[in-house]
Parts: C-alpha cells; sequence; structure tokens
C-alpha cells in the first residue's frame, strides 16, 4: 500500500509533466509564429545585424566542423581580425554542455532548439520554486509561464543574446536549490544540485552568473 507522501509526489510529478509539456508546446508555438525555423535566426524589428548570426551562429558552426572534420578542439578562432583565442573565451560556449548539441543538428537549427529548450527550462524552473516555497499549482503555473515569457528574456531572444537567455533560465533553479537546501530538506542532493546549477549558469554567461550568484546569495540570507 503506497504511503501518503508517495502518492503525493507522484501527483507533483505528474503535474510538473503536463505543465511541462504545455509550456512547451506554447513556446513552440510562439516562436514559430514569431519567424524561427530550421534555418533562420532571430533579429530584433528591422535590425540589420544580429548576436546570434554574427557571433554564436559562427561558434556553433566553428565547434561542428573542428571536432566533426579534424576531430579536435577548436582552440582558435582564425575567422576575427588575425584569429583570437575560441575555446579560452567564455563566449564561445566551448564548455557550456548543451552547446555539444551542434554535433547532432545544423548550427542554425541547433541554436533556435536551443532559445526554446531555455525558455522551456526557465518556465519550468519558475514552477519548481513556486511550489518548492509552497505555491499551489495555478499561481505556480503562472511564475512559470510568467518567466518564460517575460519581456527581458524574449527580447535577449530578439537580439540575439542567447548566452544571456542560457544564464537566466538556470537563476530559478538556483532558488529552488536554496530553497530545497534551507528550508524543505534533503538537503544534501539539493546541495548538490545547487553546486551543479551554479556551473551551468557560469559556463552559460559569466556575465549575467555574477548577478545571479548575488541574487542567490541573498535570497539564502
Amino acid at each position: 500500500m503506497r504511503s501518503p507522501s508517495t502518492s503525493s509526489t507522484e501527483a507533483g510529478a505528474r503535474a510538473a509533466l503536463a505543465f511541462t509539456a504545455a509550456l512547451a508546446v506554447l513556446l513552440a508555438a510562439f516562436l514559430l509564429g514569431a519567424g524561427l525555423g530550421a534555418d533562420r535566426l532571430p533579429f530584433s524589428p528591422e535590425g540589420a545585424f544580429s548576436d546570434a548570426v554574427t557571433t554564436h551562429w559562427p561558434n556553433a558552426l566553428l565547434l561542428r566542423r573542428t571536432v566533426l572534420d579534424e576531430g579536435a578542439l577548436p582552440l582558435w578562432q582564425p575567422g576575427i581580425f588575425s584569429g583570437t583565442p575560441f575555446a579560452a573565451n567564455p563566449l564561445s560556449k566551448v564548455w557550456y554542455p548543451p552547446q555539444w548539441l551542434v554535433l547532432l543538428l545544423p548550427p542554425a537549427l541547433h541554436l533556435n532548439v536551443l532559445i526554446w529548450l531555455h525558455l522551456t527550462l526557465a518556465g519550468l524552473g519558475a514552477w519548481q520554486w513556486g511550489r518548492a516555497t509552497g505555491l499551489t499549482r495555478g499561481p505556480a503555473a503562472l511564475a512559470g509561464a510568467g518567466y518564460a515569457l517575460a519581456p527581458r528574456l524574449i527580447a535577449a531572444v530578439g537580439n540575439g543574446h542567447v548566452d544571456l537567455l542560457y544564464a537566466a533560465a538556470w537563476v530559478p533553479w538556483l532558488l529552488w536549490a536554496v530553497e530545497r537546501t534551507l528550508r524543505v530538506g534533503g538537503r544534501g542532493r539539493a546541495a548538490f544540485a545547487l553546486g551543479g546549477f551554479a556551473a551551468l549558469c557560469l559556463l552559460a554567461d559569466v556575465r549575467l552568473s555574477a548577478y545571479a550568484f548575488a541574487l542567490t546569495a541573498a535570497y539564502a540570507l
């Protein structure tokens, strides 16, 4: 016979799964309606250029070609000025695990899939954080959808600032891990998760992670 806590955990997992599926479909429809596709990258309205085109697409292409064609890690970017460091540049995303999805997908599709995945992760993180603080499913769902579709995140996507989106997606997960560690219980696993989310946020964007860590520390206090 199942204990009430087990049944509650399973119900919570089903609710999270249902929310994630609904949010993923909503975001996919939104992004496709905004013009993203397998061979299209985000631009601001009437913009002449986008960071997704001038920086993130070339970085993804260089990583894909160097690894698949040469079997090596790209250390140098020869196409900018007289060459610049690549693996040592945090903006190249070489050390950010999801970036390696480009080995399976063409660079443009890869970037758009990562945008969709990180928006979904952002919304799910806000849902989980809200639930950990005691919110019921309705308010938690509103918080999750609101964060995933926040104007600041959508503006970052529209300007091609995908690295900022990547880092922002991990912020609610950091706060969730703090909540789980200090108040809800399960400190060992939650503390381990906190370290993992912090590392992903740092690898996603060094700049935004500084603010994220300060926010996390203030929240913990």
